[in-house]
């Protein structure tokens, strides 16, 4: 994953927050954290559309198309219309391969590190998908948290936004953003901004159990044993996230992969 975490002298002064909806935003919304290395398999994005609360395009011209948001640049970026003509909120939804087979999760990127300006930042943000058997389901209200508002490496870090539940067959994702970070002291209204877009699956950790005598694995002492195999040995969580097979684990169940074998494991 690209990583955006070397520019935190771009941009120092005054960050505000506006948005028209922002009193109606739900009081639990999940705090979104700094996206690290995402596990899991990225889905093709195949058209995506961003539409204000008059239902009209929210764009401020075509060279900030909301395509740039899954063109794999993380320089360019797109944006809603300055000035506070943006109709908050802004709706960006977009489409998925038919072959996705599912999505657990998707990580948004700010406006990449040569701009500066961090106007449209999402600060509040909820949630749907869209499947081939149901009309779009809320997953979660989220809040991304700027708690030093001159570090723009903190506001414009990527973020990972797990859904907590896996989604089959999906074809589309809605993100309704009704409240953003910005810089305008005039307190107009907010802009909406992003860099890239993406959407992941979680790894594929559903293989035939283990079937062979020799090989043993088992946890002891909160860590994963393995004998009898020579063979490379991966542990995930039952969400799909990769650990170091050498670290002390939680009590829990994970997956343990040998080769191409896996067993589950419970630690206790």
């Amino acid at each position: 994953m690209k990583s955006f975490t070397n520019f935190k002298s771009l941009f120092a002064g005054l960050i505000f927050i506006t948005g028209s909806c922002a009193s109606q935003f739900s009081l639990a919304a999940t705090d979104v954290p700094v996206a690290g290395d995402v596990v899991g398999t990225k889905l093709t994005i195949t058209g995506a559309t961003a539409t204000g609360s008059d239902n009209l395009p929210a764009l401020e011209s075509a060279e900030y198309s909301i395509d740039l948001t899954f063109d794999g640049n993380y320089l360019n970026e797109y944006t809603s219309q300055w000035g506070g003509r943006t109709k908050m909120p802004v709706t960006l939804e977009y489409t998925l391969n038919t072959s996705s087979g599912k999505v657990d999760k998707m990580v948004y990127y700010p406006k990449g590190p040569a701009d500066s300006n961090i106007n449209g930042t999402f600060r509040e943000f909820t949630v749907y998908v869209k499947t081939s058997t149901a009309d779009y389901e809320k997953v979660d209200d989220y809040l991304i948290t700027i708690t030093n508002k001159t570090d723009a490496g903190q506001i414009k870090a990527p973020r990972l936004v797990e859904f907590g539940k896996t989604f089959t067959s999906p074809v589309s994702v809605k993100i309704v953003v009704t409240s953003s970070y910005h810089t305008n002291a005039n307190n107009l209204p907010a802009l909406v901004s992003c860099g890239e877009m993406e959407f992941y699956k979680n790894a594929n950790t559903s293989v035939e159990e283990i079937n062979n005598e020799q090989i043993r694995v088992f946890a002891e002492d909160g860590y994963i044993r393995v004998t009898g195999s020579d063979e490379p040995v991966k542990v995930y969580t039952i969400a799909g996230a990769a650990i170091h097979a050498s670290a002390k684990l939680s009590q829990g169940f994970y997956i343990v992969k040998v080769g191409e074998h896996t067993k589950k494991v419970f630690v206790k």
